[in-house]
């Protein structure tokens, strides 16, 4: 293998690297939520009163949905965040809901959920499942916070798919075309 052929294949693998890194993308602002069960609250962005059943979009500066009872608000943020506040703040209460987050607008299918920021947990488990492209469940079992209005953070993450793959593709065949063509051989 030629020197050239080397630093090429280990241009291409840079490429490569370089556009998985960047294929995650957050979850874009304006995006449509539907939650459910339908006993979740939605907020709207004009501050309104709580309305049921109703499909906020993703807004950095308002929290989207809470629990029937106000015990739990659920604050998607853009960069990926999803924030489970504690609306209760005595440390003493448990959580448990099984809840679905539609992310209407979508334009890449879900690619990861995970526990982000778990430190102000003080008990129990968070589940979370993907169910489809644009739908995942969170599950709170016996979960308590730390006193004093406290939060978890999960991470969430859609897949971009990026062109530098294909970019890296497209050089690497029409270096071995042209190498092929200098060559004498036929297409």
């Amino acid at each position: 293998m030629t020197a050239m052929h080397r630093l090429f294949g280990a241009l291409v693998a840079t490429l490569c690297v370089v556009a998985e890194a960047s294929a995650t993308i957050v979850v874009p602002e304006g995006t449509s939520i539907v939650g459910e069960p339908t006993s979740l609250l939605g907020y709207d962005a004009a501050f309104n009163d709580y309305v049921s059943g109703a499909a906020p979009v993703l807004s950095d500066s308002d929290i989207e949905f809470m629990t029937g009872d106000f015990a739990l608000g659920i604050d998607f943020r853009s960069d990926g965040v999803l924030r489970l506040w504690d609306n209760l703040g005595t440390g003493q209460d448990l959580f448990n809901y099984t809840l679905q987050f539609s992310l209407v607008d979508l334009a890449w299918p879900l690619e990861n959920i995970w526990a982000l920021n778990t430190s102000n947990l003080s008990g129990g488990d968070l589940f979370f499942a993907i169910l489809d492209n644009n739908t995942f469940e969170l599950q709170l079992r016996d979960v308590r916070f730390n006193p004093g209005f406290t939060y978890a953070d999960v991470g969430i993450s859609v897949d971009e798919p990026s062109t530098l793959p294909l970019l890296a593709l497209g050089l690497l065949a029409a270096f071995a075309w042209r190498r092929r063509s200098a060559n004498g051989v036929a297409s």
